[in-house]
């Protein structure tokens, strides 16, 4: 008898393990049938990309380059830039430029937290 409950007790120690897991990664953006899940930096990653445009002097002079950028959304859906840099100023010029355009839905989904990404401009990516 003593078994038995010692056998149910690390079997509902288990299945309440996975069951944790699988939570802890359906609520961090993980799990989420091929959709981000709002709130989620990848979420946000891929209304950005949505919305920011290959530069037209980078596909004129067949230039590539980068940009970091730090930036928070606000209660009513635009973006703060907090620090940004680039390979060159117009990547920074023109990035900028695009996310002054982005209105994101359910910005209270994103409150309180700073996103970071990098963004590669790459000619055969575009081409």
């Amino acid at each position: 008898m003593f078994n038995s409950n010692l056998s149910n007790m690390k079997n509902h120690k288990i299945i309440t393990g996975i069951a944790t897991l699988f939570v802890v990664l359906l609520t961090s953006g993980f799990v989420s049938a091929g959709k981000p899940v709002p709130g989620t930096s990848e979420a946000l990653r891929k209304i950005l990309t949505d919305h920011v445009s290959f530069p037209d002097f980078a596909k004129e002079t067949l230039t590539s380059g980068f940009v970091v950028v730090s930036l928070e959304v606000m209660e009513n859906g635009k973006l703060n830039i907090k620090a940004i840099n680039a390979s060159e100023p117009g990547f920074q010029q023109h990035f900028t430029a695009d996310l002054a355009e982005v209105s994101v839905d359910n910005a209270s989904a994103y409150a309180g937290k700073t996103f970071y990404y990098r963004f590669d401009f790459v000619m055969q990516n575009y081409g």
